[in-house]
């Protein structure tokens, strides 16, 4: 998993860095999953650390890099996520018309 988080509150987004964590670690508990009424592809759960340390190597972006790196996420998957609701909102809107036994019955 990547997780972004602050290694150093007093910094803001200065201080947010982006390592990995693996699943299995000690310390490593996921939570129950949410149900959602969409994007069931892709599960939504919490994800609890307790005295989780992540080694060297796993830092993606460092302090003050971390931040940037999010955000640039963000700019990939935005398009995305609007074609999927618009999508979803094309396909809700034509399905009375595809299924109208669904309501003649």
């Amino acid at each position: 998993m990547s997780i972004f988080a602050t290694v150093d509150p007093d910094s803001q987004h200065e201080g947010v860095c982006t390592f990995l964590v693996e699943r299995d670690w000690e310390g490593v508990s996921i939570g129950r999953k949410i149900p959602k009424m969409g994007q069931r592809g892709s599960n939504t759960t919490g994800i609890n650390f307790k005295n989780v340390r992540a080694p060297k190597e796993n830092i993606m972006a460092p302090p003050g890099e971390g931040f940037v790196l999010a955000m640039q996420t963000f700019s990939r998957t935005r398009p995305a996520i609007g074609a999927f609701a618009k999508g979803t909102a094309r396909s809700g809107k034509s399905w009375p018309r595809i299924n109208t036994n669904f309501w003649n019955s």
